[in-house]
């Protein structure tokens, strides 16, 4: 169901129908998917909390607190590049990139708290590359000059993509 559902959320976006479309696919009935979730409020939340958060966490768990900007950055990389391999795989489209980013926009505005977890997520990451930051300064890496602080929080925004001139 949560595939399948994760597919549709994404070509077809919240707004759609998606339970009928969900028991033609899966040739289920409604009580059979509400059995499974109460609503479609909650399967979103699922489908969210799966493939965007869950996705985010594998991205960033057990990073070696020793690695300095360099590996930072290939691991992070490396990451990213088996999470959009797994993303595909478990049902993305031809346009799947676009769809997801579609899906984590209906995700700020349908998912009550979405901000607030997001927000967390990116503390954790911009909490990695001020530790890598500071490890590539006592290492002779990078200058003695730079300010970790913002260099954290401007990585970090390149990250996530986010334009905002909030920093």
């Amino acid at each position: 169901i949560l595939k399948v559902a994760f597919n549709e959320f994404m070509v077809n976006g919240y707004a759609s129908p998606i339970i009928s479309s969900l028991q033609e696919k899966l040739g289920m009935s409604r009580g059979a998917l509400y059995r499974h979730y109460k609503n479609k409020e909650e399967l979103f939340r699922k489908v969210v909390d799966t493939y965007f958060f869950h996705t985010l966490e594998r991205v960033t768990e057990d990073i070696n607190p020793n690695m300095k900007v360099p590996e930072l950055v290939r691991s992070l990389h490396k990451r990213q590049r088996l999470i959009a391999k797994l993303i595909t795989t478990k049902g993305g489209s031809q346009f799947t990139f676009l769809n997801f980013t579609n899906l984590i926009i209906q995700a700020a505005r349908y998912y009550p708290g979405f901000d607030i977890r997001f927000k967390k997520s990116q503390i954790n990451v911009e909490m990695h590359w001020r530790v890598a930051l500071r490890n590539s300064k006592e290492a002779g890496v990078i200058r003695e000059d730079v300010d970790i602080n913002l260099m954290s929080r401007l990585f970090t925004k390149i990250y996530f993509m986010d334009t905002r001139e909030d920093f």
